[in-house]
């Protein structure tokens, strides 16, 4: 069977699918989408050669926002559809374009749901190593396991959170479904001496003033060290200074982080060690600023000892055992894993034999330069490994995953500039902070490039003392005829003057990751490069990824073998149970999931919305010829719509009212009504015209509107969502032409699943005695907050807090409420306020306060879960005493995507086609926390590549939930997200107040993009404040107080 199935590879990117692939079980995939959710007729697929024949189910390759159809590209769902990049991550962990990825929902349809006949009936094998899982050592290990639990003493930020009392059972009592399984994990297990003792030093650094003629200013005039190569290539002068060498020993027997802590096994005699003088030496020659050669900078460096480490310590921390310092404070685990990470991270970046070009990005990335793929104007993908040693139970382990990243190509830079007015990809903006070579040799750190040519550019050349064109000036200076058609790369020196550099002599450093978002066309092409099967995946790590990190038989590590250190070369193996699937419910029949998906056949939702009043709109650009659909196919539209609103239990009144909405270039940006002062906020045609359209006075009384787009750009998108939600608060429901246009049964249907959710609708629900463990007073609540992308964004532009919550028993819908925050703050700042508002949406629905809130917390850092205890626990509890609810029992438990954890099957009774585990795998042993409560979940059908499991942790538990069922109400919930016909990668509500922060980011999407248009931003840090509350203040004026009260609660971002 075919399926109208819905994966979100990342921000901006939601594709669908769930037609078989080349000649697999073909049918319908559809792209779904915040705007569409179409689900295209997929066309079987031929029997093909080894399984590869048939053609693609169903339409494009992409499935973008709402932007492709068909079953995507191999039949499993949209390009960007199921596991999304890297699995279920967007684009660099996060989202494509900078955001977070999540694995994406099924969408219902008219006779789909299934998942699908996989990769063209291609059976994806299981990695095996070469040694074999010894099963009676893993149950011992297991029966270890399960007496340590109950003895261990947690420490450290660990201490603060709620034990672990016991593991999950085999099998889970009331699963009469449940079964177990053995899987792979890709953790590596670190073997410490016993008897290790590492020094950990600070490093302080200060440049030394260079000495001129006639300065009055001391030589040794201190200021700070900037840059983060420069701090990383004067700590590796600094091994090889000869006085440090003396003291601590060869750069074997050293490690340090590139920045401000050095480990070492030596300790010096003194707790102060220096200062070295250490000369930095490169060439800066100031080109066209008419400089010379610089002298090379010189350095103060000194050592402040500040810890002693021991692996006893660490290795008794694993153990559960009590730590006990000599000063009596308490031990923090952290420190030891900081430093075992900085060792690790010394070996990949030395020079290779085998000539490969490593690089490192951040503390623990790693990428392998030679190797890369084009994604075209300008930008490679580079794969490369991550690498992080994490405690766990009685050991210690290291956890490998590949992972890959877009960077610059290092080309000349003359090849950019045509892209570089474009949207998305290579900007203006993201060449600030590009390391630039010259024809000449001289390197230098680019701020910008000019809009004007160079003909048009002069600077004043100190040596000659004249003023001087930069064309004239290399053509004096060095004989060199530039193109003065071509712009110029600047660089800014300490007193603020701009060097200028022809682009065509300019060539761009490699190993320069990009973290800009990417285009679409990028974004298709690195989500190609990045998908692989979860064979494929767990090969590299143990072949290539040991080898890049140090870690394999043939390597010979120096710096490993000098710190006592060594790392098993095969996966960790670890138990992990499948838990079943629930049954899920519609008005008048009920369907029992497959590989965690079910069809709508026969279908009739829960709770059918009441649509009246109502408008099917197109936004046609006449000057453009996008004139949409005519008048009377508006009608038909609307007539189809209306059918499959009431083939699935909606009641419908009247039939649509057809209105044309075009937007026209001349269309002023005021207009003579009553928010008249306000309107330059709508600088946008679109948003100018649907607003006046809606406003008319003979469409003031739509409850409804069917808004049809003639394209997929995403700025007339956002200017849609931000007039129907905040400015004229109308329920709406944004589709393609394109897809809509054909009518077809199953994209109709993955319509209406939206729109029922629009109108107070509920789609399913699951069978009484499956959520027992809430009860019929429990609220839940998910909350998010998304943040401005780097490098993009108006600096100071806020962050988003979305926050949804229950408001029935059901838990099959969640409304939700957005707030601004200052920017990139990731504690929710209006918490209280929000839970408030949620708590009393839940009353007016049940008539009764809620004695239980289970709340469910995204995008948080593990570093970051004290924070949560100390900032948003008593704000929950403040909410709850505000609504006069007494001693209302918390429990708060953090959602992680963004891990680098991947488990993979190690028998074909519980592997998935595609090589993947099955739904419901659990993994809460082996390589979780080493005393509290955390979990690993797959509740989903992973459609492409490696599936990621959900990460659950609790920090609080007022409740005292039982592991078992805690672990199988998370799986449950799983399979009610609104508008999904299978299980998600990500409990429901968390998953909700995700998209609800999407939906906020439309409202302010001028100043997310980078559109600073009428504010001044300095980045003065004496008009710091004001610049924020300037930023602040514009987007509220854009934002408002977010959507209207008509829609506010209901699920209208879905």
């Amino acid at each position: 069977m075919s399926g109208p199935n819905r994966g979100r590879g990342g921000r901006g990117g939601r594709g669908g699918g769930g037609g078989g692939g080349a000649g697999g079980g073909g049918g319908g995939g559809g792209a779904g989408g915040s705007r569409n959710m179409q689900v295209g007729q997929g066309r079987p697929g031929g029997r093909g050669a080894g399984g590869d024949g048939g053609g693609p189910g169903g339409g494009a390759q992409q499935g973008g926002r709402g932007y492709s159809g068909g079953g995507g590209y191999r039949g499993g769902g949209g390009h960007q559809g199921g596991g999304g990049y890297q699995s279920g991550g967007g684009y660099q962990g996060g989202g494509g374009y900078g955001g977070r990825g999540r694995g994406g929902p099924g969408r219902g349809g008219y006779q789909g749901g299934g998942s699908g006949g996989g990769d063209g009936g291609k059976d994806f094998g299981i990695f095996n190593e070469k040694e074999p899982i010894d099963r009676a050592a893993l149950q011992a290990r297991n029966k270890a396991a399960d007496i340590s639990i109950m003895n261990v003493e947690p420490s450290g930020h660990e201490a603060g959170f709620p034990r672990r009392v016991m593991y999950g059972t085999e099998p889970t009592p009331g699963q009469s479904k449940t079964q177990t399984t053995i899987v792979r994990a890709n953790f590596f297990e670190v073997a410490l001496k016993s008897s290790t003792t590492f020094q950990q030093y600070d490093v302080n650094i200060a440049a030394m003033k260079d000495p001129r003629p006639n300065d009055a200013q001391p030589d040794d005039a201190e200021r700070p060290l900037k840059g983060k190569r420069n701090q990383r290539q004067l700590l590796q002068n600094l091994l090889q200074h000869d006085q440090f060498r003396a003291t601590f020993g060869d750069s074997t027997s050293v490690a340090h982080d590139g920045a401000k802590s050095i480990i070492c096994l030596k300790k010096a005699p003194q707790p102060v060690c220096g200062p070295y003088i250490i000369e930095l030496k490169y060439n800066d020659t100031n080109a066209a600023s008419g400089g010379a050669l610089k002298a090379p900078p010189r350095y103060k460096v000194t050592l402040v000892h500040v810890a002693e480490l021991t692996s006893a310590d660490i290795l008794a921390h694993c153990c559960g055992q009590t730590v006990t310092k000599s000063d009596n404070t308490v031990y923090e685990p952290s420190v030891m894993i900081r430093a075992l990470n900085i060792i690790l991270a010394q070996f990949p970046l030395l020079p290779r034999k085998d000539g490969k070009s490593v690089v490192g990005v951040g503390q623990n990335k790693f990428f392998v330069l030679d190797d890369n793929k084009e994604l075209g104007n300008g930008l490679i993908a580079c794969r490369g490994y991550y690498s992080s040693v994490r405690p766990t139970l009685d050991r210690l382990l290291c956890n490998i995953n590949v992972c890959t990243a877009a960077f610059f190509k290092d080309d000349v830079l003359d090849k950019i500039v045509p892209f570089l007015d474009m949207p998305r990809g290579i900007t203006r903006k993201s060449l600030n902070g590009l390391r630039v070579r010259t024809r000449q040799g001289t390197k230098f750190t680019m701020r910008g490039i000019t809009t004007v040519p160079a003909s048009d550019l002069s600077f004043h050349d100190s040596t000659a003392n004249k003023n001087v064109r930069v064309v004239d000036y290399y053509k004096e200076r060095y004989n060199m005829i530039v193109r003065g058609d071509q712009p110029c790369a600047y660089s800014i020196n300490v007193s603020g003057q701009k060097s200028y550099y022809p682009v065509g002599i300019c060539k761009i450093e490699p190993g320069q990751i990009f973290s800009s978002p990417l285009s679409s066309e990028q974004t298709t092409k690195m989500l190609e490069i990045a998908c692989r099967s979860p064979k494929s995946n767990a090969e590299l790590i143990t072949n290539e990824g040991l080898n890049i990190l140090g870690h394999a038989v043939q390597i010979q590590n120096p710096i490993l073998q000098k710190f006592g250190i060594s790392i098993k070369k095969t996966m960790e193996v670890v138990s992990a149970r499948v838990l079943g699937a629930p049954t899920v419910r519609y008005l008048r029949s009920s369907k029992e999931p497959e590989d965690a998906s079910w069809n709508l056949r026969s279908a009739e939702f829960v709770k059918g919305g009441h649509l009246s009043q109502w408008a099917v709109l197109k936004l046609s650009f006449p000057e453009k010829d996008k004139h949409g659909p005519p008048m009377e196919e508006l009608r038909q539209i609307g007539s189809s719509f209306k059918a499959a609103c009431r083939n699935y239990g909606l009641r419908v009144d009247g039939d649509c009212k057809p209105l044309d909405c075009p937007v026209y270039q001349d269309t002023p940006d005021t207009y003579n009504s009553p928010n008249h002062k306000d309107y330059d906020r709508f600088r946008n045609k679109v948003a100018v015209a649907l607003e006046r359209t809606l406003k008319r006075p003979d469409n003031k009384g739509l409850r409804f509107v069917l808004i049809i787009l003639p394209d997929t750009d995403q700025r007339n998108y956002n200017h849609v969502r931000t007039v129907c939600d905040v400015i004229v608060g109308i329920p709406a429901c944004c589709v393609q032409y394109s897809k809509i246009k054909s009518l077809q049964p199953n994209y109709l249907a993955n319509v209406v699943t939206k729109v029922n959710l629009k109108l107070h609708g509920r789609n399913h629900e699951l069978q009484p005695g499956t959520l027992d463990l809430l009860g019929q007073d429990t609220i839940v609540i998910g909350a998010d907050v998304t943040h401005p992308t780097a490098q993009v964004s108006v600096k100071y532009t806020p962050s988003i807090a979305g926050v949804v919550g229950s408001i029935d028993s059901k838990y099959n819908y969640f409304p939700g409420c957005l707030r601004l925050q200052p920017s990139r703050q990731e504690m929710i700042e209006h918490l209280q306020e929000q839970v408030v508002s949620r708590i009393q949406l839940y009353v007016k629905n049940t008539r009764v306060l809620p004695t239980k809130l289970l709340y469910f917390r995204d995008g948080v850092s593990e570093g970051q879960y004290p924070q949560l205890i100390e900032k948003e626990l008593p704000k929950l509890k403040a909410a709850c005493e505000a609504m006069k609810i007494k001693n209302c029992k918390i429990t708060m438990i953090v959602c992680g995507k963004r891990h680098h954890a991947r488990f993979y099957p190690t028998e074909s009774a519980h592997k998935a086609k595609n090589g993947n585990n099955k739904p419901g795998t659990i993994i809460d042993r082996g390589v979780t926390s080493i005393a509290n409560h955390d979990f690993y979940l797959q509740a989903h059908h992973g459609l492409q590549g490696t599936a990621r499991s959900a990460h659950y942790y609790v920090i609080y538990d007022d409740n005292q939930y039982n592991t078992d069922k805690l672990q199988a109400l998370t799986n449950n919930l799983s399979y009610l997200f609104p508008r999904a016909s299978k299980a998600v990668s990500y409990i429901p509500p968390a998953y909700a107040a995700d998209i609800l922060c999407e939906r906020g980011r439309c409202y302010i999407q001028n100043l997310l993009a980078g559109d600073a248009s009428g504010l001044s931003i300095t980045g003065n840090q004496d008009v710091k404040a004001d610049e924020e509350n300037r930023v602040m203040q514009e987007a509220r004026r854009k934002f408002q107080n977010g959507p209207k009260s008509a829609i506010a609660d209901t699920m209208f971002f879905m």
